[in-house]
């Protein structure tokens, strides 16, 4: 994953008040990098339930729906949404986060753009 941010969305970004204290959080322009797995748990016809994890133990639940051709998922989370292409076993996402620590001043001042490469493990 390949993440720009405004201010830090949640505490997927090394930078998140939690992890760094609220002196040191990021209320600008800030860029991460970071190696995610995505795992399918479940799925009923076009519909599919998924968790993204973080090396550092970071879990985030995601919904979606394939597309009628098989070509893309649209998956939604708590903060945002990100769009996945399907090629071969390779999947290619860019999505949007918001801010999620609870408060609209938050969400209206933290966001980020982010895009996923995956290979299916074999």
């Amino acid at each position: 994953m390949t993440a720009t941010s405004m201010g830090a969305t949640n505490n997927h970004n090394p930078n998140h008040h939690t992890l760094v204290g609220k002196d040191k959080a990021p209320t600008g322009w800030n860029v991460y990098e970071e190696v995610r797995t995505l795992t399918i748990i479940r799925q009923e016809g076009r519909h599919l339930e998924a968790i993204m994890k973080s090396p550092r133990g970071h879990e985030n639940q995601l919904i979606g729906t394939l597309s009628k051709d098989g070509k893309q998922i649209q998956f939604a989370t708590k903060g945002g949404n990100i769009l996945v292409s399907l090629s071969g076993d390779t999947l290619s996402a860019c999505g949007t986060a918001r801010g999620t620590d609870g408060g609209f001043e938050h969400w209206l001042n933290s966001f980020n753009a982010a895009c996923f490469d995956f290979v299916a493990a074999k």
